[in-house]
């Protein structure tokens, strides 16, 4: 059994600034065990919130980004592939210019062949 707990800052786990349970287990049946890294299920209400993971806010300002920003913050833990353009619609378009450097690093889901998920 794989078991994670997490604390909550301002608040209290499951309620207002807090949600969701304090502990996640994960039964190990065999094999190793990997946690879960679905992120398709929370959603991003700022837009921004990619550029912000980058930031460090996920850590800095847990509350605040776990209420806007909860999933951008969970493909960063997960080590999913985020894009950190201010407007990542753009960087469907800058695909072509994924060799360039600068577009590689703001746009790492678009130019990553291991994130267009």
């Amino acid at each position: 059994m794989q078991q994670q707990t997490r604390t909550c800052t301002g608040g209290t786990p499951g309620q207002g600034g807090c949600p969701g349970s304090a502990t996640q287990s994960i039964s190990c049946t065999g094999g190793s065990c990997q946690p879960q890294s679905d992120c398709s299920s929370l959603t991003n209400i700022e837009q921004s919130c990619p550029q912000y993971t980058n930031y460090g806010y996920c850590d800095v300002y847990k509350v605040w980004m776990e209420t806007n920003c909860a999933q951008a913050c969970c493909l960063k833990r997960n080590g999913g592939c985020i894009e950190i353009d201010a407007d990542p619609a753009l960087c469907a378009t800058r695909k072509d210019d994924c060799s360039n450097s600068l577009i590689a690093s703001i746009c790492k889901k678009t130019c990553s062949p291991n994130c267009n998920k």
